[in-house]
């Protein structure tokens, strides 16, 4: 099965990340990507992956854990305590 990580997901992407209020610096920290690895799932890109492939498994992880878990600010305290 091939994977692809298209504008539609760059979207969607940026615009859940947006709904957390979280930028990119943020997000990027809480899942343990570079900013600049997130950057360009957000706008597009292939340089800093080993493959598209990869490209696309991340970025679909990553609309998962948007989609399944928008951290608030309630998580964040209570992993701050």
């Amino acid at each position: 099965m091939s994977l692809h990580w298209n504008a539609a997901d760059a979207e969607n992407l940026k615009a859940l990340r947006s709904e957390t209020g979280w930028d990119v610096t943020r997000l990027a920290r809480f899942t343990a990507i570079s900013v600049a690895q997130l950057t360009q799932l957000e706008g597009g890109g292939t340089s800093l992956f080993y493959s598209p492939t990869i490209k696309a498994q991340v970025g679909l992880k990553l609309l998962n854990f948007l989609q399944n878990h928008i951290p608030t600010q309630a998580t964040e305290i209570q992993r701050s305590v």
